[in-house]
């Protein structure tokens, strides 16, 4: 890969981690769906929403500021969805550049990994800020 120029590099694991993206964000969550339908009956629909849950949330859910009695809800995330969306392009912009020199299959491995680790991290420091992701009519 090194006799490659480096713009086409970029653009390689730029087109690795959209790809990622898309599977984790709308594959893992119709799995989850699937999932559903299928282990509920049997007492698992829980295994299948955690599954589900957190592209959901981030994508479509309700936000609650604080809790008890003085918590704020912004139903359908009214106007708050521009963070998340602004952390992923410049998730994607960064690991265009740093995963430029991975092989194909590293890019993807890496990519996955960076996915998983941005949306913990996300969850992890909006927990301490009190912000709370939660699916409509629950």
């Amino acid at each position: 890969m090194s006799e490659m120029p480096r713009s086409r590099l970029v653009v390689s694991s730029a087109a690795a981690f959209a790809a990622t993206f898309v599977g984790f964000m709308l594959g893992l969550p119709i799995i989850g769906l699937m999932l559903g339908q299928l282990l509920a009956p049997v007492g698992l629909g829980g295994l299948a929403f955690a599954v589900y849950f957190p592209a959901f949330a981030l994508w479509f859910g309700d936000l609650r500021f604080g809790h008890g009695d003085d918590a704020t809800v912004a139903i359908n995330g009214d106007g708050y969805r521009v963070i998340p969306v602004a952390v992923w392009l410049a998730v994607w912009v960064l690991f265009s550049w740093a995963a430029r020199r991975l092989s194909g299959r590293g890019q993807v491995v890496a990519a996955a990994c960076a996915i998983i680790a941005v949306t913990w991290s996300m969850h992890v420091v909006l927990r301490r800020l009190e912000i709370q992701f939660f699916p409509p009519n629950l």
